[in-house]
């Protein structure tokens, strides 16, 4: 999910050395503005985006405007991520995540409004969940995969000392993936709810409505890389990689909420309102 830079100093895990005005000490009032800032605009952009994209697959005409904003969405992530490729400002790191994170809008909306999901192939005779069955079911979704490299590709491609772009899409894509074969290997709440109508088949891939071993795993994994990532916000003096720890840091702390979610035997009413404007 992360590489080197294509030059120095655009690294966001690496802590500098450099002497830094007193305004981005290591540690101190800066980082704890820092991550509340980021707090703030994560959760909502999460909580909103992901009950937008289930109150627009209400009907057909709605898909169809939640398409075309998502296309729009993407040139302009994509613009945003090349506007900022040399920016290496807290307002960089910002303004290069909100492109990324437009990026991935279009590839959900592309995936939930049932525009791009992937080849109709049949659906393998099991005895149960494997990660056979998973990796295949990740292959029933295969066209939206690939547009989700298709963002991440772009992004790389346009991004020169600031990786906050690229990092943003290949940290959506990888949770995404993992929170896939969690369902498909089995979870308490698989949120079969959420589907609309034109996924409904990716059911047949369900695991049990039990938790695997890999959740607890998960959790864990994702938890200990947001955790390390919260740590380097307060050791690194730099304003840009306290800045772009904080949005990836939190990006991965509310997936591994996302993932306990998925753990739970009852379902929070966080997204409720939003159902009920799809129609179900």
């Amino acid at each position: 999910m992360r590489c080197a830079p294509r030059s120095g100093g655009a690294d966001v895990s690496v802590s500098s050395a450099a002497a830094a005005p007193l305004s981005e000490r290591v540690g101190g009032p800066g980082a704890w503005r820092t991550l509340g800032r980021a707090a703030l605009r994560l959760i909502m952009f999460w909580w909103l985006v992901t009950g937008l994209i289930v109150a627009t697959q209400r009907d057909a005409v709605t898909r169809s405007i939640a398409a075309v904003v998502a296309v729009a969405l993407a040139a302009i992530g994509l613009r945003l991520v090349w506007r900022t490729r040399d920016d290496l400002s807290p307002r960089g790191a910002q303004v290069g995540f909100i492109g990324g994170a437009f990026l991935w809008v279009f590839v959900q909306t592309a995936f939930y409004g049932g525009w791009i999901i992937g080849p109709d192939i049949a659906i393998p005779a099991s005895s149960g969940p494997s990660p056979w069955l998973a990796i295949h079911a990740i292959g029933a979704t295969a066209w939206n995969e690939a547009i989700s490299l298709a963002a991440l590709g772009g992004c790389v491609a346009v991004a020169q000392r600031n990786p906050v772009g690229w990092l943003t899409v290949g940290t959506f894509w990888g949770t995404d993936q993992l929170a896939k074969l969690n369902v498909f290997m089995g979870v308490a709440n698989p949120g079969t709810h959420f589907l609309p109508e034109q996924l409904y088949f990716l059911i047949a891939y369900f695991g049990p409505q039990r938790n695997s071993l890999l959740l607890p795993v998960s959790v864990v994994v994702l938890g200990l890389l947001a955790a390390w990532l919260f740590r380097r916000v307060f050791l690194d003096a730099q304003a840009f990689r306290r800045e772009a720890n904080a949005l990836l840091a939190w990006l991965l702390a509310l997936a591994a909420l996302e993932h306990v979610m998925l753990g739970l035997p009852v379902s929070l009413p966080l997204w409720d309102v939003f159902l009920q404007a799809r129609g179900s």
